[in-house]
């Protein structure tokens, strides 16, 4: 029976992580396709090297943010679900919202404060102009 159990876990775990995989092959390949669009769209010059320079910070904030979601807050929800039920799980929920809303208002004003320096530090090769004008997209 014990055989039987290992088997249907590895079949769920299986079957999540092709659903998850399959989820973040789609993310990537609509990403390829919205900068096609808008190179299509804009075309080449100093608007879309701007735009582009100006999306490295939220990529960058969020790469690491997926990263610690999937390693850190699932297990974590599961755990706190799992012994201490549905009601604390919720107000552990809000308040970890609330905390990160605050959070991420503080890091956003830091980062616009110090946009300047992180756009030339991520895209060195960028003219002053691209740089200011993407100052004015974050």
């Amino acid at each position: 029976m014990q055989f039987v159990k290992q088997i249907s876990d590895k079949a769920y775990l299986i079957k999540n992580t092709s659903i998850v995989s399959l989820c973040r092959g789609i993310g990537v390949l609509t990403g390829l396709f919205l900068d096609a669009v808008i190179l299509a769209w804009f075309g080449l010059g100093q608007e879309t090297d701007a735009f582009f320079a100006a999306l490295t910070i939220p990529f960058l904030i969020d790469g690491i943010v997926n990263v610690q979601f999937v390693q850190v807050l699932v297990p974590t929800l599961t755990s706190i679900h799992k012994e201490l039920g549905a009601k604390s799980l919720w107000s552990f929920f809000s308040n970890l919202i609330t905390i990160w809303l605050l959070t991420v208002s503080g890091v956003a004003c830091v980062i616009m404060a110090v946009a300047t320096s992180i756009i030339g530090m991520q895209v060195p090769g960028l003219a002053p102009i691209e740089a200011s004008e993407s100052m004015r997209w974050l």
